[in-house]
């Protein structure tokens, strides 16, 4: 599980990268790179070391920001909900982590 976590981490991340210096699309970029952060929260998650509850706000925030850009402003529906299923997750991780502590 975490391997895949790890494997999808890294290929947002460097996909992120690829768009934003290769590909010249700013917008992309940031989506990608913004799934590579949720990933990269859920990994130190599955270890047994979450970060502190504003980093699960902030990534949820971002999240839902994201997933409504991309479903209104650039009309990408797939990365939009996905966006906002990520989102859910996260949210279910912070409230997980404030029941927790």
């Amino acid at each position: 599980m975490v391997a895949i976590y790890v494997l999808f981490m890294l290929i947002s991340f460097f996909y992120g990268i690829h768009s934003l210096f290769v590909v010249q699309e700013p917008v992309y970029a940031v989506h990608m790179l913004i799934f590579s952060l949720y990933f990269f929260i859920t990994i130190y998650e599955i270890y047994g070391k979450p970060f502190q509850l504003p980093v699960y706000y902030l990534v949820t925030l971002l999240l839902v920001a994201d997933g409504v850009f991309q479903l209104f402003f650039i009309q990408s529906i797939f990365h939009g909900v996905i966006s906002l299923l990520f989102a859910f997750s996260a949210w279910q991780s912070l409230k997980r982590l404030k029941a927790w502590k």
